[in-house]
Parts: structure tokens; sequence; C-alpha cells
């Protein structure tokens, strides 16, 4: 039983090739067209949908089926097509390179795998099974995004900036440990105060 490890990628500037022109691949193309890779789209056949998504946001295309130089300076590839036997080769190809590869809904020929994300701003909460079961997987995030609003967003912009002027005021490291935490749980209690408040609203409906 593979135990993945957790973690956050930096894609700016970073070639990624995605495999695919249909709505699994689209959906792939949207969450991956916003961490500033330079994302390259390769398919037979790119759906209207997908067609119109990738002028929008100037995604780069690749009419095809080739592989090996469609892969060439990639850090990363994403393999979303119906096509299995191909599905396979990219990622045969893909570790023969040492590239990063996620073969969708194929935990068995990926180097790693996508959780299930609730995002809010730049807060993000990654759910994973390790390939177990995506459905509790997404049914978690479904359950966590009643729990999490859009306020948490705000929040973490709000500590972002006082976290930049807190370095240049607060000098010892003890103390704006101490105002960090003072700050984090201010901003949680008044969560926790509209909640309730919203709660015992809904009640007396």
């Amino acid at each position: 039983m593979v135990q993945y490890y957790p973690a956050f990628l930096d894609l700016s500037d970073k070639k990624v090739v995605l495999f695919g022109g249909g709505p699994v691949a689209l959906r792939k193309a949207k969450a991956l067209s916003e961490t500033g890779a330079d994302l390259i789209a390769v398919s037979r056949d790119f759906s209207p949908e997908f067609l119109a998504f990738a002028k929008r946001h100037r995604l780069k295309l690749r009419h095809g089926s080739e592989i090996q130089n469609s892969l060439r300076g990639a850090s990363l590839a994403i393999a979303a097509t119906s096509d299995k036997a191909f599905n396979k080769t990219v990622f045969e190809r893909c570790k023969q390179k040492g590239i990063l590869i996620n073969v969708v809904d194929d935990p068995g020929h990926s180097s790693f795998i996508v959780p299930s994300v609730l995002k809010r701003g730049r807060l993000q909460i990654a759910i994973s099974t390790g390939g177990a079961s995506p459905l509790l997987a997404k049914t978690l995030r479904q359950k966590l995004a009643v729990e999490f609003g859009s306020e948490y967003g705000r929040l973490v912009r709000q500590l972002e900036q006082d976290r930049s002027k807190s370095k240049k005021t607060i000098f010892l490291e003890k103390d704006r440990r101490s105002h960090f935490r003072q700050v984090v749980a201010s901003g949680l209690k008044g969560f926790k105060r509209k909640r309730n408040t919203s709660l015992r609203g809904n009640v007396f409906k």
C-alpha cells in the first residue's frame, strides 16, 4: 500500500503537459491555469468548451497524440484521456524521464495523486483517501464547504498583511508568535459569533 506525502507544488513558469481534450481534461486545465504554469494541452480532438477556454486563457494546444516530443522539458504531466492504453504509455514515458505524472482515476499508473480541494482565496484545504475512495474525499470537501465560507479567504488576506507589518514592528520572535496567535484567535472568534447568531436566527424562522 502506497503512503503518499502531501505537498503543494509551485508550478509557476514550469512546463506542464495535459493529455486530453474532453470534460475531464478541461477541469484539470481550469485548475492548472490558476498556477501560472506554462500549460500545453495535447489531444487528437478538443471539445468546443475546451477550445473556448483555451482561447480565453491563451492555452497552448497541440493537435495529435505525440508523447515523446510533447514531454520534452516538462516538469509535470497529467493524462486525462479516455484511452487507457494511451494513458499507460504516457505514464511509462514520464517514468523513464523522471517527470511527475498523474493518470486521472488510475493511482497505479501515477507518481502522484490529486486531492479533493476546497479553496477560499489563498486558503486551500486538501483531502485525500490515497485513492481508496475519491467519493468520500469529495463528500468531506462538500461538508467542509459549509463550515469554511468565503470569510476565511478574507481572513487569510488580513493575516498576510498583518504578518508583513508585524515583521517590521515586532522584533522579538516570541512576541511575534504571541501576536499572531492573538490575531488568529480573534478572527476565528468573530466567525464563531456570526455563525451562532445565524443559527439562532434560523431557529425562529
